[in-house]
């Protein structure tokens, strides 16, 4: 920075702490809080991945130096807009000091100076711009818009032509003009702008460079890394950036190292492998062919269950982090729960990797509820203002990677180099949502890995193509992986991530022609398993040979009538044995635990998404516990029965003896076959010898023409079951067994192929289930299309005049929410089509008194509606009581006005002064824990879970 004035107009505030009691008043002068995200963006930057760095001087011919300055030179003039009468006129006390010296009260006619300071920033330095340097307006505003979007969202196009018309009070521009003046010539930015004058900023960088201005002003505006001051006292700049940087800590820059560049060295180097191991012939080609990677890349990983995928993407994921520069790997599963398991073993991966490379590196477990994890609680932490702070077991000065303070809200969950993330974490970043650019900029340096790509459905793949076009624009390499993917699925990913790498492949085809493209390019089967490989040289497919033998698994048609299914299930348990029943919803899991339980009383269990957090933690600790792998320490019952839902399916390493499933599309129930007798034991009992899958859910399997029943199609609907069915009576499986996994790939690319035969007498029923499915999927694509982000496009107002795109009635309605509760409604509603919707805190009340749930004796503390929540664990216990509702309440928009009105009356003002609970929705339960919502009636119950029995036809909406 150059040495120029240390502080223009003072006399115009940015921050202040106390503005009702003048005599407590701190603040900060606008210029000087401009100096200090200056100094934010510059440590920010400092600490960015090369590859980031990198790009952004290349995409915007600067120099290292030049671009430095620019971004800078953003981070200093954020908030220029705040030199306005209106955001002034907030603290009268220092407004007054301005009006002596001829400030008027009234800048632009009508509403203008109404509008936030955001805007007003963007349309004063889109006008300073034109005029000192020359730009074309769509050249100033691709500056010009971080600071248009540094609350988060772009202004529109209409608000600022009618600023540009009104360019404000000659006093008002003058003190613009000369902070901004002040600014470039203090950050030596001047040539940085000049150059910039004839491009401007193209809209990829404008998404990354507004993510750091909004970090940097988020740095900016924390008085405990950047303190205010009362009166005109001036700290000495250097000083006061010394006392920054220690209170925010960041961490030196993180870069991985050269591993092993054999597949055997770098496996044993890495990974906890039994004496003798050697990684398979799959790990082994899948290594050759990321260690030569030199530009970024799209892998689509397709490998049984249990093969070491994860294995195969972590070792990847390292090769392409070192050779393309990136400093940090984004892995994303379908369920908190696999999210929860996946974290300790990339730790142990982390720990094997770090001697290997450079500096600290920061990492996160990003879900919602990720605060709860026990194993993020015990890593060490860099909390603010103070030393790193290391969990009991750690004995070196330098721990080998920590918790970040700086990184540790939901917003910035993508932001550490190692972030183990649910799936909507990511998908998030394709959503036009308030602070998306933070989610670009977090998964801009990274290598992104999705695990079980294939339980996203139509509804998600909408985002996921948005983001990989977006990914494929930053130069991120992405690996997803799957069991096994139906072709068009496979094909449908590619072409987003091919279409963005390789764009003259695209252009000027039509979408018939682009499909055939790539049919020809990726045929239906490859082979298995298989890797598809995608970069702008074009499209590879590899697959490799499975050497194991296959498991024969017979599926067996049984009744889904409770009695009779429990007349052919204990017989075969008198011995013993560890049975799965998974169900396609809640409520048919509920009933079935109740039923079983009835018979069984002390041996099932039930596991699903509808218990609050504390006993849902609880349940799949014991179920880990308990039927997890022999090697891992579990000690198995003789005899149990497990209930539940997807959780079953997708997050937990159990193992089953005999599996009973609801009917499900073929490629979720290969995967819930997955879990039929996965691990290896000496100890099953003699009535298991060999794997069954056990089907339900059709009302007469004796009938020539069967139906399935409406409680088992509503989530998948009929189109997908019917094809599992076809592809059975095509393979006789009902009398010879599937041999798994090595059927898995064909099985499911028949299940989805086009010229499917049917049985003639299932012809009709065909035809009408294509046509709702059809139906259906246009309806979630153009449902999701309303909230997806523009695709990449080389204009540079492409991130203007995005607020007038529709939302759903979630998005309607809770917009008078506070901040978190808003949010966690719409992006669960807008990223997952999912059963359950927004969450609720469950908790009783009678009187005036508070408390929680009958069994929580650490909650029974008589607290009052008017009592604040003043100590943290108390928030986090309470926290722990949070439990989705189902998506019958936001079905409508009367139904979700109904519930969300209702809700609110029952908030408790003292509680959001508490950071935890502040914006969270509260659900009172009686002493019987009931209730009634909406008109639907709700029961807890710690057994089975949340009940909800909605309202009867004519008795409510």
């Amino acid at each position: 920075m150059s040495p120029v004035k240390s502080t223009i107009r003072p006399e115009l505030w940015a921050k202040t702490n106390r503005p009702d009691i003048p005599e407590e008043l701190l603040h900060l002068p606008l210029y000087d809080h401009g100096v200090d995200a200056a100094d934010a963006a510059r440590m920010i930057l400092e600490q960015a991945s090369p590859n980031i760095k990198i790009a952004l001087a290349q995409d915007l011919a600067l120099s290292p130096q030049d671009l430095a300055a620019f971004v800078e030179f953003l981070a200093a003039t954020h908030d220029v807009g705040k030199a306005s009468p209106k955001f002034q006129q907030q603290v009268p006390s220092l407004y007054a000091h301005a009006e002596e010296l001829g400030y008027p009260a009234i800048d632009r006619p009508g509403d203008l100076d109404n509008l936030p300071h955001s805007i007003h920033g963007m349309a004063i330095i889109s006008r300073w711009l034109q005029q000192n340097y020359g730009y074309t307006g769509p050249k100033a505003s691709s500056v010009a818009v971080m600071s248009g979007g540094h609350h988060g969202r772009f202004p529109e196009t209409g608000i600022l032509n009618t600023l540009r018309k009104n360019p404000g009070n000659p006093k008002w521009v003058a003190a613009q003009d000369e902070m901004l003046t002040g600014w470039t010539a203090k950050l030596e930015a001047t040539q940085a702008l000049k150059l910039l004058a004839a491009t401007g900023v193209p809209a990829k960088c404008q998404l990354i460079l507004t993510g750091l201005v909004i970090l940097a002003d988020w740095a900016a505006s924390n008085s405990s890394i950047f303190a205010l001051r009362s009166g005109a006292t001036t700290p000495d700049h250097l000083t006061r950036i010394r006392e920054a940087q220690h209170a925010l800590g960041l961490p030196a820059t993180w870069s991985f190292g050269k591993g092993s560049r054999s597949t055997s060295g770098y496996y044993a180097s890495r990974f906890n492998l039994p004496p003798g191991a050697q990684p398979s012939l799959m790990q082994e080609t899948f290594f050759r062919m990321v260690s030569s990677a030199t530009s970024p890349e799209l892998y689509i990983l397709e490998a049984p269950t249990g093969s070491g995928k994860t294995e195969m993407a972590l070792a990847a994921a390292e090769q392409l982090a070192s050779n393309l520069g990136l400093n940090g790997v984004a892995f994303a599963l379908p369920t908190m729960a696999t999210t929860d398991a996946m974290l300790p073993r990339i730790l142990d991966w982390l720990k094997a990797a770090t001697p290997d490379g450079s500096g600290t590196p920061t990492v996160t477990l990003g879900h919602g509820k990720a605060r709860f994890s026990p194993q993020l609680e015990a890593l060490p932490r860099q909390l603010l203002h103070s030393c790193i702070i290391h969990d009991e077991d750690t004995s070196s000065d330098s721990p080998t990677f920590l918790v970040h303070h700086f990184f540790s809200d939901r917003k910035r969950v993508l932001q550490p180099n190692i972030s183990v993330v649910t799936i909507d974490q990511v998908l998030m970043a394709a959503l036009n949502t308030k602070h998306y650019t933070l989610r670009h900029l977090g998964l801009a340096s990274k290598v992104v890995v999705i695990d079980e790509v294939h339980a996203a459905d139509a509804y998600m793949l909408t985002f996921l193509h948005r983001i990989l076009e977006w990914l494929s624009v930053y130069g991120v390499p992405v690996i997803l992986m799957s069991a096994t993917l139906p072709a068009q699925q496979r094909r449908s990913l590619a072409k987003a991530y091919y279409s963005r790498a390789a764009p003259d492949q695209f252009r000027g085809k039509r979408s018939d022609a682009i499909n055939s493209m790539m049919a020809e390019l990726i045929p239906e089967r490859l082979g298995y398993p298989c890797v598809t490989q995608v970069s702008s040289a074009g499209l590879t497919m590899s697959h490799s040979v499975l050497v194991t033998t296959p498991v024969p698994v017979q599926p067996i048609q049984v009744p889904d009538e409770l009695e009779a299914l429990w007349d052919l299930l204990e017989p075969r348990i008198a011995s013993g044995g560890v049975i799965g029943i998974i169900c396609n919803t809640v409520a048919r899991a509920q009933a079935a635990f109740q039923f079983i339980r009835s018979k069984l009383p002390n041996n099932t269990v039930l596991a699903h998404s509808r218990f609050i957090t504390a006993d849902r933690l609880e349940i799949e600790r014991l179920l880990v516990e308990t039927l997890g792998p022999e090697h891992s320490g579990a000690v198995r019952p003789l005899l149990q029965v497990v209930v539940g839902t997807s959780v079953l399916e997708q997050s937990l390493d159990i193992d089953f003896d005999l599996l009973v499933s609801d009917l499900a599309p073929m490629d979720l129930l290969l995967q819930r076959a997955g879990r039929l007798q996965r691990h290896i034991r000496g100890n099953r009992c003699p009535g298991f010898r060999q794997p069954e899958l056990w089907l339900r859910g059709v009302d007469d399997w004796e009938r020539s023409h069967s139906t399935i029943l409406r409680s088992v199609s509503v989530i998948y609907g009929e189109f997908p079951l019917l094809n599992t069915l076809a592809v059975f009576e095509q393979h006789s499986a009902w009398d010879t067994p599937l041999r798994h996994p090595h059927q898995a790939a064909d099985l499911v690319q028949e299940a989805y192929a086009a010229d499917l035969v049917y049985p003639p007498i299932w012809r009709k029923d065909h035809d009408e289930y294509a046509r709702v499915a059809a139906a259906q999927l246009a309806k979630k694509e153009a449902k999701a299309k309303t909230g997806l982000i523009p695709a990449p496009k080389p204009s540079l107002d492409l991130f203007i005049d995005r607020a007038t795109e529709s939302g759903t009635a979630v998005d309607a309605k809770t917009r008078n929410l506070s901040g978190p509760a808003r949010e966690e409604a719409e992006a669960v509603t807008r990223v997952r089509d999912i059963e359950d919707s927004f969450e609720v805190l469950l908790m009783t009340r009678e009187q005036d008194t508070i408390s929680g749930l009958p069994w929580q004796e650490h909650l029974q503390l008589s607290l009052t509606g008017v009592a604040r929540i003043e100590d943290f664990e108390l928030a986090r216990q309470i926290l722990r009581n949070s439990v989705r509702l189902p998506m019958s309440f936001s079905k409508d928009f009367t139904t979700l006005d109904k519930t969300l009105t209702e809700l609110e009356s029952q908030g408790l003002e003292a509680w959001q002064e508490n950071q935890l609970l502040k914006g969270q929705l509260v659900l009172f339960l009686n002493q019987k824990c009931e209730t009634t919502l909406a008109d639907h009636h709700i029961r807890y119950d710690r057994q089975l879970g949340l009940i909800v029995t909605p309202p009867q036809k004519g008795n409510g909406p």
